[in-house]
């Protein structure tokens, strides 16, 4: 079962977050801003933010980037983080891509791109996903580089038909939700992101918790757990305790050198 949420930026204006939540919408995705200057903040993020948490509804963060180039993207993630500094989130944080100065970019190009920005945000701590249309995921990424992140599909049709994996689906611009003034976008969200987030300590959630979701509304198992590094780990030993093999986990974390693990490296587990 699907959970209805939205996501707003500064272009919504003043949000009523309490007539949100009474409309029956599940959970908030938040502008953080774009690109990779201070003061390109959306200026309703740190307002937006703290209504959620007042009112307990579950939140995430996006980025939009206009990154050429991976340094630029490295620079966009690191601004983010500074935006994201002593905040939790139960939903990702996206790297919203879709502007007209990527869209020159080769498949290899955009999806270095994207992979520097999402490395950047895993090594701080952050399940890390990215937004685009379903013409650029079906055409414009290399598809093995970027399964390994959660995906937000943005296509306004009656059901999607992106053939890829996805866990969001952003499915019109025009939605109307007591408390927003004007049109708002809309997504069905098909993963119990905070039961993910709180139980594997990302997202600013230092200790263990508890889903703020109930169960009937995930879909599916997520796609991968997280296991996170331990003093004398080995990926052959770690590949034995769940199952699979080195060779799998090394493809899967796009690992450069097997043999070199740290304590504190997250790597991911495909179910």
């Amino acid at each position: 079962m699907a959970t209805l949420g939205i996501d707003v930026s500064e272009f919504q204006g003043r949000i009523d977050w309490d007539e949100v939540k009474r409309d029956n919408i599940h959970f908030a995705i938040l502008r953080a801003g774009y690109g990779r200057f201070q003061n390109q903040r959306d200026r309703y993020f740190e307002r937006n933010y703290r209504e959620t948490k007042r009112i307990g509804l579950p939140a995430g963060a996006y980025l939009f980037s206009y990154a050429t180039t991976t340094e630029d993207a490295r620079e966009e993630a690191r601004n983010l983080l500074r935006w994201l500094e002593g905040k939790e989130f139960e939903y990702p944080v996206y790297y919203d891509m879709e502007s007209q100065a990527q869209a020159s970019l080769s498949k290899r190009e955009l999806t270095d791109v994207a992979v520097a920005f999402c490395e950047e945000l895993e090594r701080a701590g952050y399940f890390v996903g990215i937004y685009a249309s379903e013409y650029w995921l079906t055409n414009k990424f290399e598809h093995d580089r970027i399964h390994p992140y959660t995906i937000w599909l943005a296509q306004y049709n009656d059901r999607p038909t992106y053939e890829g994996d996805f866990d969001m689906w952003q499915f019109t611009s025009t939605g109307t939700v007591r408390g927003v003034n004007g049109h708002c976008d809309m997504d069905y969200g098909y993963e119990d992101f905070p039961k993910i987030i709180k139980e594997n300590s990302l997202n600013g959630f230092t200790g263990r918790g508890s889903s703020t979701e109930s169960s009937d509304t995930v879909r599916r198992k997520p796609r991968y757990r997280i296991y996170t590094v331990k003093s004398g780990d080995t990926l052959s030993g770690i590949a034995s305790r769940f199952g699979t093999t080195w060779q799998k986990l090394a493809k899967y974390n796009r690992l450069a050198d097997p043999n070199y693990l740290y304590p504190g490296q997250r790597l991911r587990i495909p179910d």
